[in-house]
């Protein structure tokens, strides 16, 4: 009896233990694009954790993004499209009121994915008193 009750004590031990372990690697990822007509930069930033089981990232943590005008005239309309084409689901955060000061804004985030695949944005810039023509995108594999 006293050997099923360590027995069970460590199953419950181990049950909770294992959410916090099952991630081997964690770390953040930024990358910048740049539109070639009007020199504009949006940079793409989020946190990831590495599965230590899969070898795969399986989650996303917080999405932000932030757009340098670099100098051109431009409101704070911009298009921001983040998704991802994981394995399992297909999560998209979106904005069409993305604010181009050149500061970090939230986009969205922190979910659970199956792995594989890619995140990507796109970024449709803001321009003053004229069509929208100026835009670039990022694309960064998941190994």
């Amino acid at each position: 009896m006293k050997r099923l009750g360590i027995v069970l004590i460590s199953v419950i031990l181990l049950t909770f233990a294992l959410p916090n372990a099952a991630y081997a690697e964690t770390g953040t990822t930024t990358r910048a694009c740049h539109d070639q007509l009007f020199g504009m930069v949006g940079y793409l930033f989020f946190g990831w954790a590495r599965n230590s089981v899969t070898g795969q990232i399986t989650y996303i943590g917080q999405i932000k993004y932030r757009i340098d005008k670099n100098g051109v005239r431009g409101g704070n309309e911009a298009d921001v499209d983040f998704n991802d084409n994981t394995t399992s689901r297909n999560p998209d955060f979106f904005t069409d009121n993305g604010i181009q000061d050149n500061q970090w804004h939230l986009l969205g985030g922190d979910y659970y994915r199956g792995g594989g695949g890619a995140v990507g944005v796109h970024f449709k810039f803001d321009l003053s008193l004229a069509t929208d023509v100026a835009e670039c995108g990022i694309f960064v594999p998941l190994a």
